[in-house]
C-alpha cells in the first residue's frame, strides 16, 4: 500500500508540473539520447568526450527537427480550428535501443468539431513531417557514398526500400548498376527514419493518424478497416518480427475503435476528401513488407517458415 500511496502522489505533482516545463525536459533528455545514438551509430564513444558525442549531431538534428515538424503539424492545426492540446512531449530511450527514441505525441484535451477538422488535424502531421523529412534524405543521398552489394556479408542492416525511396534514388542515381547500394549516412539515415514515422503512424487504426483518415472519409467501416489492417500486419511478422510488436500494440493500447467527433454528421468537402486521398496515397508511397532486413535474420525466418511449412502443408 505505501509504494501505491507514493506513486499517487508522484503522479499528482507531475500534473501540478506546468507542460512547457515537461516538454523542455522531455525534448533535452530526447536530444541527449539520440545524439548518443547517432555517436554510437558512426562508432564512438559519446559518453567519453564532447568530440565524440558530437559525432552524433549530424543525425539528431535531422531526427528531431522531422520529428517536431511531424508534431507542430498536428499541434498548429489544433490551434488554428480552437481545438485544446498540449505541445509535443518527446519520448527519449537509453542510445543503446536503436535511436534513443520513441517518437513524440501531443495529446488533445477535447472531442474534435467535426470530421472536416478531423481530417486536417490527422493530415497535418505526416504531410509537415514530409515535408521536412524529405529534402533530409535527398541531401543525405546526394552525400551518401555507393558501393558494392557483398552478398556474403554479414552483420549488416539494410533499410527497406519503398516505391518513394526507389523513385528517388533511380532520378539521382539513374546510371548506377544493379550490383550498387548506397549506404545512408547519417542526415540519409534520419530522412529515411521520418519516412517510418510517418508510415506506422498512417496505419489506418484507431487514432493513429491513419485511423483519423478512415474514420472521417469512411466511416461506417473504419472498424473493419483496421481489423484488416491488424490481421495484415500480423502476416507480415512472417517477414519481419518487428510487425508483431505493432500488432500487439494496436491490439492491447491503440484498439480499432474510433470516438466519434462532435458534429459526426456534417460531410466532407471536396477538399477533405482529396486531403484524406493524398495521405492514404502517401500511405501506399511509404509501405514497406519489411523495414529492416539483416542477413542473418533472413536466414533465420526462412529456416523457421520452411519447419513450419512441413507441417502444416501436404
Amino acid at each position: 500500500m505505501g509504494r501505491v500511496k507514493l506513486l499517487k502522489k508522484i503522479g499528482h505533482l507531475l500534473q501540478a508540473v506546468p507542460d512547457w516545463v515537461k516538454v523542455s525536459v522531455l525534448f533535452s533528455l530526447t536530444f541527449v539520447t539520440t545524439t548518443a545514438s547517432g555517436s554510437l551509430q558512426r562508432g564512438s564513444y559519446p559518453f567519453d568526450s564532447w568530440a565524440d558525442f558530437s559525432q552524433g549531431l549530424l543525425f539528431s538534428g535531422p531526427l528531431l527537427f522531422i520529428l517536431m515538424s511531424h508534431e507542430m503539424g498536428h499541434y498548429l492545426m489544433c490551434r488554428r480550428h480552437g481545438v485544446a492540446v498540449t505541445p509535443p512531449f518527446f519520448i527519449p530511450l537509453p542510445p543503446y535501443f536503436f535511436i534513443g527514441t520513441l517518437g513524440a505525441f501531443i495529446r488533445i484535451k477535447q472531442v474534435i468539431p467535426n470530421r472536416k477538422v478531423l481530417v486536417e488535424i490527422a493530415a497535418a502531421g505526416p504531410l509537415a513531417g514530409m515535408v521536412a523529412a524529405l529534402p533530409m534524405f535527398v541531401v543525405g543521398i546526394l552525400t551518401s557514398p555507393l558501393s558494392n552489394i557483398d552478398p556474403q556479408a554479414t552483420n549488416i542492416i539494410y533499410e527497406g526500400k519503398p516505391l518513394l525511396t526507389k523513385i528517388i534514388m533511380s532520378l539521382l542515381y539513374s546510371s548506377a548498376g544493379q550490383d550498387m547500394d548506397i549506404s545512408l549516412n547519417a542526415v540519409a539515415f534520419a530522412g529515411w527514419l521520418g519516412f517510418l514515422v510517418t508510415l506506422l503512424n498512417l496505419l489506418p487504426v484507431g487514432q493513429l493518424d491513419g485511423g483519423h483518415i478512415v474514420y472521417a472519409l469512411f466511416q461506417k467501416h473504419h472498424y473493419k478497416v483496421a481489423q484488416i489492417a491488424t490481421v495484415m500486419i500480423t502476416c507480415l511478422a512472417l517477414f519481419w518480427p518487428g510487425w508483431i510488436i505493432w500488432a500487439i500494440i494496436i491490439t492491447k493500447l491503440i484498439g480499432f475503435k474510433h470516438p466519434p467527433t462532435f458534429f459526426d454528421h456534417q460531410t466532407l468537402s471536396r477538399f477533405h476528401w482529396g486531403l484524406g486521398i493524398s495521405c492514404i496515397f502517401l500511405f501506399m508511397l511509404l509501405f514497406m513488407p519489411v523495414p529492416v532486413s539483416v542477413p542473418e535474420w533472413d536466414q533465420n525466418l526462412q529456416i523457421l517458415w520452411s519447419t513450419i511449412s512441413r507441417y502444416i502443408l501436404p
